[in-house]
């Protein structure tokens, strides 16, 4: 299909030229006498390109070129001019956004090698566009996956549990997942080097070996792990921290790969808050890495808060200090002073945290 352009110049032996011009290449012309004249044809046709003499009586080039990318911001604009002033091309380069600007006289292949390669950097330009928007839908819609497999809340007579979910950028690098049984209570936070697509897809790939629905041994399950990302040679590190407890004889037992934040907010006023987790080489460092683990005798009503992030010093040390005033806070009391501190922060990562009150003495 042949390109058109739109040509406006209030001289016509000036528009019979430039349509021989054309014509003779197959780009087709429409030709105008005044920028009004152009302006109406803008509104009920499209055109690949726009060409405007800057001299017309009644409205100079620049003032329709403007006007023109109003009514089609995205069509080429080149402006043809005998008077060459260098606060001229400023302003049509800066004011109006113009494409091209073009001397009288001209040469017909110039002018004709720059109209098509205007046109096609046009073009190429859209197909990046569409490609991009592409893109962005289908980060969209991987996000709203990632959302909706988000574990659903558990309130029962043994454990209350959720979570907090807030990336970066659409997607997150972290896996926050819970699962809960007759008689125990699983949790994996999962957080992959960096963020966005690529941290997304490391996760992903990660979030499938996960089953929490079985018996989890979390030292035996760390270690497996661990290998098989080292044998694979990826190029990620992961820091994690997992759990499991046994109603039965009331014990978490949590194995970490590097340090996040994770704490034990005792309900007994005496005891202070603790911060668990005995940390570990992240994840896919080295072959055959050894991960200690850590028991907890938990308590009714005692809340547990566990962060895909190892915060700073000082944002630690604020993050206590909250903690400290949260005790027999009911869960979601818990989880929305803990949220609006996360708001608080300067963002640079992926947050996700898995909380939940063991054994409550009423259901939150």
């Amino acid at each position: 299909m042949s390109a058109s352009v739109l040509i406006v110049d209030d001289e016509a032996k000036v528009l019979s030229a430039l349509r021989r011009c054309f014509n003779r290449v197959d780009i087709q012309t429409e030709l105008c006498t005044s920028a009004k004249q152009a302006a109406a044809c803008l509104v009920k046709n499209n055109y690949d390109c726009i060409i405007s003499d800057y001299k017309m009586p009644d409205m100079d080039g620049l003032e329709f070129l403007e006007i023109a990318s109003e009514i089609t911001s995205s069509t080429p604009r080149l402006l043809l001019s005998g008077h060459v002033d260098c606060e001229l091309l400023e302003k049509a380069i800066n004011d109006c956004n113009i494409d091209r600007f073009l001397n009288k006289p001209w040469s017909n292949e110039e002018l004709i090698e720059i109209v098509r390669s205007t046109i096609s950097m046009k073009e190429e330009e859209d197909d990046h566009k569409s490609e991009l928007a592409k893109a962005c839908e289908q980060i969209s819609l991987a996000a709203a996956h990632q959302a909706a497999n988000l574990p659903n809340p558990v309130d029962n007579s043994a454990i209350v549990a959720d979570l907090l979910f807030k990336p970066l950028n659409e997607l997150s690098g972290d896996v926050v997942d819970f699962a809960c049984t007759f008689d125990h209570f699983n949790f994996a936070i999962f957080d992959s080097a960096g963020n966005g697509t690529v941290a997304a897809m490391e996760a992903y790939a990660m979030h499938k070996q996960i089953d929490l629905r079985g018996d989890l041994d979390p030292k035996v399950f760390t270690e497996a792990l661990n290998n098989r990302y080292v044998a694979d040679a990826s190029r990620n590190l992961f820091t994690m921290s997992l759990g499991t407890i046994e109603f039965a004889t009331d014990t978490l037992t949590i194995c970490q790969a590097g340090a996040p934040n994770i704490y034990l907010i005792p309900s007994d006023p005496r005891r202070s808050i603790e911060r668990l987790g005995v940390g570990g080489m992240p994840i896919g460092y080295s072959m055959n890495e050894a991960y200690d683990v850590q028991q907890v005798h938990l308590a009714h009503d005692d809340c547990f808060v566990g962060f895909s992030e190892n915060f700073t010093e000082n944002d630690t040390e604020t993050l206590e200090q909250l903690l400290s005033k949260a005790r027999r806070r009911r869960l979601q009391e818990l989880k929305n002073e803990i949220t609006q501190w996360c708001d608080s922060l300067v963002q640079t990562d992926d947050i996700s945290a898995v909380f939940f009150k063991y054994k409550p003495s009423t259901f939150v």
